[in-house]
């Protein structure tokens, strides 16, 4: 389990979800750019053993 990963949705099919690990919030960061923003950067939370949103999604309007 790394520090960061980036949950991103299927543009295509069904919108099922999937999930990126990365060692660092740049790494993650520059992912999450590259989906255009259309994705969210979670960050694990050891107290919690679960993962937390730390950017979320960007929408155009």
């Amino acid at each position: 389990m790394k520090p960061f990963r980036v949950r991103f949705w299927h543009q295509d099919e069904d919108g099922r979800e999937e999930y990126m690990e990365f060692d660092s919030f740049s790494q993650a960061q520059r992912f999450y750019c590259s989906l255009g923003g259309q994705a969210e950067i979670q960050k694990y939370i050891e107290e919690r053993h679960c993962y937390g949103t730390v950017v979320t999604p960007t929408y155009e309007f």
